[in-house]
């Protein structure tokens, strides 16, 4: 879980790069905006599982997982489905 966090916060953080250098078309900016949101909201989530699966909670870990996998993957489909190039963040993506 500590390698998700890493690379969820790494996403986060490259996304932010990518808006603040502005060369993005504007639907992929539209999308991107709101997957800060989501990689934010994902974070969480795996925060949520570490701290129930130390706690010997494992369900709720599991349940936290799947939602942050979840908020990843919206990311992806619906890039995929509005037809932008999702190219830049498939390079950083080690599950694409």
């Amino acid at each position: 879980m500590d390698l998700c966090l890493k690379n969820a916060n790494y996403i986060s953080v490259y996304i932010d790069i990518i808006l603040k250098d502005g060369k993005e078309e504007p639907r992929a900016t539209q999308y991107l905006n709101e997957y800060v949101e989501f990689y934010s909201n994902a974070l969480e989530q795996i925060r949520g599982a570490m701290k129930a699966f130390s706690d010997k909670v494992y369900n709720t870990a599991l349940v936290h997982m799947n939602r942050a996998l979840r908020y990843a993957d919206t990311c992806k489909t619906r890039f995929t489905e509005a037809g932008v190039d999702f190219s830049p963040l498939r390079n950083q993506d080690s599950d694409s």
